[in-house]
């Protein structure tokens, strides 16, 4: 419990970041063509790699300007997620 009043905003992070990709394939499967389905996926994911590289370049603003140190421990893994989004679009050009 210690643990989780200490990284509760990494756990906020990473559960909202995962909801968005659950979400991303939960509209491909239910998509009623497949390549409708793709080209939401790729365009969606795009768009949240770009959200999250920001958001991670945001976070050295933030401890700079506004003092919030915490957002230091924010920066790497807000990172990944972007690089994750971005693998998708990859894999997706792949096929």
């Amino acid at each position: 419990m210690k643990w989780l009043k200490e990284n509760w905003q990494w756990v906020v992070l990473n559960l909202f970041a995962l909801a968005i990709m659950a979400n991303l394939l939960w509209h491909v499967t239910t998509a009623s063509e497949l390549d409708q389905g793709y080209d939401l996926l790729f365009l969606s994911s795009g768009k949240w790699a770009i959200r999250f590289l920001l958001l991670s370049l945001l976070m050295k603003r933030l401890n700079t300007l506004l003092g919030w140190r915490s957002a230091i421990k924010l920066r790497r893994p807000a990172g990944l997620w972007a690089f994750e989004f971005a693998l998708l679009i990859f894999l997706l050009n792949m096929t």
